[in-house]
């Protein structure tokens, strides 16, 4: 969203709360949402590693830090471990790109995904490379496919990194307090003509630290189907603050993905061919 466009976001969040009428509610509940991702994104580049685990009938959610850091280290029946490297890059025109590569187990190792995010109604563009395929492939933005073995979809990725406002209808809810913690409540609806795996998305929006600290998601029949929350949350040296622990657990298959952030940097220089096909193919060897 343009800084225009958020200017005439908060002004219509301005007239909402003198009006209180349904259309100024939404306008404000996208402003909201529009300038938590600008402030996210405001770091100009990121990189993270990844530890992940994939576990099988997990504990209940949501699930603390050293729990998880427990299951990383033991491992065991029903837990598969991955790591992976992140990279982000934030640019003004809001085409910002992404690649992730798995260094862990050995039979991701290698594996490397890539997205170019487009500004406007323009579709996303994403490729795959896995070792064992010796090849780059373009990935549908529509695809319904899990993200190399968790329980995220390729869009659930290219979401975490910056919603794109312009494809959602917002609804401002009660506001509700997470953990203690006041939250804006906020209901996101895809637009007609928008492709999702979901109807609709319930997002807990912290007031203080400025990121979605739960989520729901419901699917095709308007059932609940997963969940993610962050926690663990630190402040970076900008005053962004970031969750360094991710937890998506899908309830109809009773399994959940945890991303533990072990390292990050923010605003360090990154090459423009890291995001690139070429680079995808040789990813596993910078590991």
């Amino acid at each position: 969203m343009t800084n225009r466009r958020i200017t005439t976001a908060l002004l219509a969040a301005l007239i909402g709360a003198l009006t209180g009428t349904p259309a100024a509610h939404a306008e404000e509940a996208a402003g909201i949402v529009a300038n938590l991702w600008e402030r996210y994104r405001s770091v100009r580049t990121e990189t993270e590693t990844v530890d992940i685990a994939i576990v099988s009938a997990p504990p209940a959610a949501p699930v603390p830090r050293a729990q998880v850091e427990a299951l990383l280290q033991t491992g065991g029946p029903g837990i598969r471990p991955k790591r992976a490297t992140r990279r982000v890059t934030y640019a003004a025109d809001h085409q910002d790109k992404m690649v992730i590569v798995f260094g862990a187990p050995a039979e991701d190792v290698g594996t490397a995904f890539l997205v170019w995010r487009k500004a406007g109604r323009d579709q996303d563009e994403q490729w795959l490379y896995m070792p064992s395929l010796g090849r780059v492939r373009r990935i549908a933005v529509t695809s319904s496919q899990s993200f190399v073995g968790t329980n995220m979809r390729y869009e659930d990725i290219r979401e975490l990194a910056g919603e794109r406002v312009d494809n959602y209808s917002y609804e401002l809810l009660p506001a509700e307090a997470q953990d203690g913690r006041p939250c804006t409540v906020i209901q996101a609806t895809p637009n007609p003509g928008v492709t999702s795996a979901y109807k609709r998305r319930k997002m807990w929006l912290d007031q203080a630290w400025q990121i979605p600290v739960k989520v729901e998601y419901y699917d095709a029949r308007d059932v609940l189907w997963k969940v993610l929350y962050q926690s663990s949350v630190t402040q970076l040296p900008s005053g962004i603050h970031r969750a360094d622990l991710l937890e998506v657990r899908d309830l109809q298959l009773q399994e959940a993905t945890f991303m533990l952030i072990s390292k990050r940097e923010v605003a360090q220089a990154l090459s423009p061919e890291t995001f690139t096909t070429d680079y995808l193919e040789r990813a596993g060897a910078d590991l």
